[in-house]
């Protein structure tokens, strides 16, 4: 995504659905990642994501609802920079769901001129950050990533007054998995659904 190895991934919160599946959204490649995973494709991935009860806890001074989220599950995609349905493996998520940990929240996609950028860029922070990833972890049952979004709630209210009223009754908001992605070519099927 042109940023730093170690912002690789971030959540932001969004409403870009196609007809009520998962999607994919093309980002831009990171050149310091590119020499890691040649032949890696940079990807943001929109669900629902809110499950659980939320809570409120206070993190450096400041209160924070903590949202539980399923930020992805295990199954066939089609990517929005794709030309086929993809399949991400719960193995996969598993081994990647540590790397999450401290990654920012913000609302909506950040982008720079036009461009999608990393999350973690400190005037995207300023400006459109609401929280930080403080649990990230793999569930078997349901092959799913699970996580807890610690959502600043001054700062919510003042980026986004609607969705934060939305998130502190229990409500669900859609959020967005920006992330590297590593594809192969191999063909197969899953519950159903084919991918390449």
């Amino acid at each position: 995504k042109g940023h730093a190895e170690d912002s690789a991934y971030a959540i932001c919160t969004t409403s870009l659905q196609n007809a009520g599946e998962a999607i994919f959204e093309a980002a831009e490649e990171s050149p310091i990642l590119d020499r890691v995973l040649e032949g890696s494709e940079s990807r943001v991935l929109h669900l629902l994501g809110a499950t659980g009860v939320v809570r409120r806890e206070e993190l450096n001074g400041r209160k924070h609802l903590v949202v539980p989220v399923v930020a992805l599950m295990e199954g066939v995609i089609h990517a929005v920079n794709a030309d086929t349905p993809e399949f991400v493996s719960g193995d996969v998520l598993k081994r990647a769901a540590a790397s999450w940990i401290g990654k920012p929240v913000t609302l909506g996609h950040s982008a720079r001129a036009g461009k999608q950028c990393s999350a973690s860029d400190a005037t995207i922070r300023k400006d459109s950050g609401i929280g930080v990833i403080m649990k990230s972890e793999y569930l078997e049952n349901g092959r799913k990533l699970s996580q807890e979004a610690w959502i600043d709630e001054e700062k919510a209210k003042k980026l986004d007054s609607r969705m934060y009223e939305s998130l502190a009754s229990g409500g669900r908001e859609e959020v967005s998995v920006g992330a590297m992605v590593v594809a192969n070519s191999i063909a197969g099927n899953h519950n159903g659904k084919g991918y390449k």
